[in-house]
Parts: C-alpha cells; structure tokens; sequence
C-alpha cells in the first residue's frame, strides 16, 4: 500500500525537478580554444547574428563573435598551429585534447591559401558544424611585422 504511494511521489518529485542548465554561451569561452599562443588582440565581441529569411524575417536566436589577434609568429606558422589543432586521428576522433575537440555531430575543415605571386600571404580556414561556423583568416604582407588573424565565430543558440 506504501509502496505505490512512494513511488508516485518519487515520479511526481523527479518530474518536476528543473533541469540542469546548459553552459552559458560567452565570448572569451567560446573564444578561448581559438586563441594563438602568445597572441594579442586589442579586443572581441559578441552580437546578435541576425539570422534571417529571403522576406528579412527573423528564423532562429543565433551570435557573431569575432576578434582579430596578432603575432610575430610567420604566416606558415600560424597555419600549421591550426592545422595540427583541427587534425583528425584515422578513426575520425580528434588530435588536440581541448575545446576543439568535442565536436558533436561531425564537423567539415576545409583550407585555402593565397596566390605565391602576390605581396600578402593569405590562408583562410572554415570550419562548419551543425550549429556553428568558424573562419580563420591569417594574413600578412611582405613589409608587416605582425601576422593578423581574424577570428569569426557564428553560433545557433
């Protein structure tokens, strides 16, 4: 007789405990896995996205972030930081044990480099996933000192 009672009570009491909450999304966290060693950046933000129809009507919550760092460091170098960062082991798991390495759902990384004839090096990097974009634009000119790297980050909320 008492053990119908309790278990109703125990559904009842589990069913309406609240739910644990999502990790907050916030720029430097999401920022945070991206960052180059010993980078500078004069500063970042995070904006609506305004992820719209073709008629401009607003379809799902979504965010920009973005940044741009600095380094000493060559462009190639650069590059190869994130190559190595964004690398897979043959069975699909990641190298890197960080941030960038818990991806659900799959994910695309696809790399393309300047022209050699032209004064700047330019490499872009775009990472897709379900619910995110990431891009990588590393540059620099023959006659900078610094190479730029320009993060942009869109999230599906």
């Amino acid at each position: 007789m008492f053990r119908p009672a309790l278990l109703t009570l125990a559904f009842v009491f589990i069913m309406n405990a609240p739910l644990p909450a999502a990790e907050p999304l916030t720029l430097m966290g999401t920022l945070q896995p991206w960052l180059y060693p010993k980078a500078t950046m004069d500063g970042a933000e995070m904006s609506d996205a305004e992820t719209i129809d073709v008629q401009g009507n607003r379809t799902r919550p979504s965010v920009r972030c973005k940044t741009i760092m600095k380094t000493p460091d060559g462009a190639e170098k650069v590059l190869e930081f994130y190559r190595e960062k964004l690398k897979s082991q043959p069975d699909g798991k990641p190298v890197a044990d960080d941030k960038l390495a818990n991806w659900t759902g799959g994910r695309s990384v696809t790399y393309h480099e300047g022209e050699d004839d032209r004064s700047v090096k330019v490499y872009v990097i775009l990472v897709n996933q379900e619910n995110a974009t990431t891009s990588l634009v590393i540059s620099r000119g023959e006659d900078e000192d610094q190479t730029h790297i320009q993060w942009t980050h869109y999230q599906r909320i």
